[in-house]
């Protein structure tokens, strides 16, 4: 518990456990804790940069809604702005009024429930911008670069509207260790997949089955179990982009590749699918491998240098043998 201290009676120090008081009488004890004349000076300058807060963020929640009701006008009417602020105070207070404590924990519940998805989106977003520069600055220096790529796209099953590609991807929501484990074997040459199909099965089977246990027969500590077993087949389906990526010279990245593996793992094993049976191990790719620096230099590049390196080596050998040979007497004057 957080503990503070504040002056009691007869100049002696007490100490003041916050955890005992309410929510909103924390603050003023933890200000209290800086002295008599110190706390009530922290009290009013802390409530009156929290009063700055709320009004900046009611404004700023005002211009959004104002811009999006004016069709997207950048200088939307101050009095229209003043009337959408007042309408979020109205409805934020008659929230209060009507249910309390409890209607305040709900819509903050609400607000953290609505922004998840859009975190997602900006992680994807962030990889999506790096990925775009990389490649913009590929095309400026070279601009016949054409990377190689997967034959379908993660969410073409959403943007192409192909029913083949939807069925596929709820399949794999329950087929997935299986295809995933058939891709491993193909991509490491094998002819028994049944150990990654077997692993892979246990490992997501495990997400669910520690869950109900704990909720079931409430053991502690099972819900870590489960996310740990799904951990482990998210990592195993990374290792199978990774290695496809690289038998393939696709351009990526591992973080990448584990994020997106995290959370549409269906899509993934579609994607892996669909690529190795277009034939895609069974084609020699021309393009250098991205992920490596020293493989920028194509085969045929270092073996006309080695090429250039033999004849320097051969013509230096010509010329010293065709030296003439400096007789007995040359030898003694030397």
């Amino acid at each position: 518990a957080v503990v503070s201290t504040q002056s009691g009676h007869y100049g002696r120090e007490q100490i003041t456990r916050l955890s005992c008081h309410e929510k909103e009488a924390m603050w003023f004890y933890l200000m209290a804790s800086y002295g008599e004349i110190y706390g009530s000076v922290l009290s009013v300058v802390s409530m009156f940069g929290l009063f700055l807060y709320l009004l900046t963020s009611s404004d700023s929640g005002s211009l959004i809604i104002d811009t999006l009701a004016s069709n997207g006008d950048n200088e939307p009417p101050v009095t229209q702005r003043i009337f959408w602020a007042l309408v979020e105070g109205g409805c934020a207070s008659s929230l209060l009024a009507a249910g309390g404590q409890s209607a305040l924990v709900a819509i903050q519940t609400a607000s953290i429930v609505a922004a998840f998805p859009y975190t997602l989106i900006l992680n994807i977003l962030c990889v999506s911008i790096y990925i775009a520069l990389v490649q913009e600055s590929r095309n400026e220096t070279d601009p016949d670069y054409d990377p190689p790529a997967f034959s379908i796209g993660l969410l073409d099953f959403v943007t192409t509207w192909q029913p083949r590609l939807m069925k596929e991807t709820l399949k794999n929501v329950f087929l997935g260790p299986y295809n995933c484990g058939k891709c491993l074997a193909r991509i490491n040459h094998s002819k028994h997949p049944f150990v990654w199909q077997i692993t892979l099965s246990m490992l997501l089977i495990g997400l669910p089955v520690f869950y109900a246990i704990e909720i079931q027969l409430g053991i502690p500590g099972s819900s870590s179990i489960a996310w740990t077993c799904y951990l482990g087949f998210v990592f195993y389906v990374t290792g199978a982009r990774v290695l496809l990526r690289q038998a393939c010279r696709i351009p990526g990245n591992l973080i990448a590749d584990f994020f997106i593996c995290l959370f549409l793992w269906p899509t993934v094993v579609v994607q892996m699918k669909e690529h190795i049976d277009n034939g895609a191990l069974n084609i020699v790719p021309n393009a250098p491998d991205h992920d490596s620096l020293d493989s920028r230099l194509d085969k045929g590049s270092v073996d006309s240098e080695m090429d250039n390196i033999a004849k320097l080596y051969t013509s230096f050998g010509t010329s010293s043998n065709n030296q003439p040979q400096k007789t007995d007497h040359e030898n003694s004057l030397v």
